[in-house]
């Protein structure tokens, strides 16, 4: 998968329109582009002010486009631990690089001009191929992350049959979160990943987690972000 391959269009918003989501999260908010409605992601800021540095952002993609969802079920993180927490509502499975790629960029620049966030600490995460299209995205974007969450999710097969493509990426740190129930089956392809990520000079660490493939419990997530920050 070269960078020649894929064609990134960069689209600059004008502004957004918000509004609230209810259904149990008041504070839940909807972003969107002006100029782009596709560009549209979830939200769920922490209370008060940000600090100094800007609040730290966790970016989610779920393989269904199910970014509310997401966010409900990570709100902890924001209402707890000062996350500002996030789900793409573009980003779904069996969509190109070419169209998931830039708009997870417009989600960023929408949340960027929204609010106050610190550079350093922006956290990609992904459910299955949402987990495999963190590194596309990090692979074809100028964007920077401070790590990675893949969740049930493996490199993308163009990834890892071709190692030289991993040594363009530029994200440090890469959590695998995987579901006990996923050991015999996924476990052997991740060990492979790690393998492959660390000869890339990316540091990569396998969490598990009771259960199988879907979203991890908050506390899981919690010990990610902890390995990624290095705190």
């Amino acid at each position: 998968m070269s960078r020649a391959v894929v064609a990134i269009a960069l689209i600059l918003t004008s502004g957004c329109r918000c509004s609230e989501s209810g259904h149990g999260t008041p504070s839940l908010r909807i972003l969107e582009a002006h100029d782009a409605p596709q560009a549209r992601v979830a939200v769920l800021p922490p209370s008060g002010q940000p600090p100094p540095a800007g609040w730290p952002l966790l970016l989610c993609l779920d393989p269904g486009a199910g970014g509310q969802a997401c966010v409900r079920h990570l709100a902890p993180l924001s209402v707890q631990d000062g996350w500002l927490v996030a789900g793409s509502l573009d980003y779904r499975n069996g969509v190109s690089s070419q169209r998931f790629v830039p708009a997870v960029e417009r989600e960023l620049a929408l949340l960027r001009a929204e609010y106050s966030l610190d550079p350093e600490r922006v956290v990609l995460a992904g459910l299955s191929g949402g987990g495999m299209a963190t590194m596309v995205i990090d692979v074809f974007s100028e964007e920077r992350f401070a790590g990675f969450v893949v969740n049930s999710g493996q490199l993308h097969p163009n990834l890892a049959g071709d190692p030289s493509e991993l040594e363009s990426l530029d994200v440090p740190v890469v959590v695998q979160l995987l579901g006990t129930g996923e050991q015999a089956t996924l476990g052997p392809a991740l060990e492979r990943d790690r393998a492959l990520l660390v000869a890339a000079g990316v540091r990569a660490q396998l969490l598990l987690f009771e259960g199988g493939h879907h979203w991890a419990p908050v506390e899981n997530y919690r010990d990610a972000l902890a390995v990624i920050l290095g705190e």
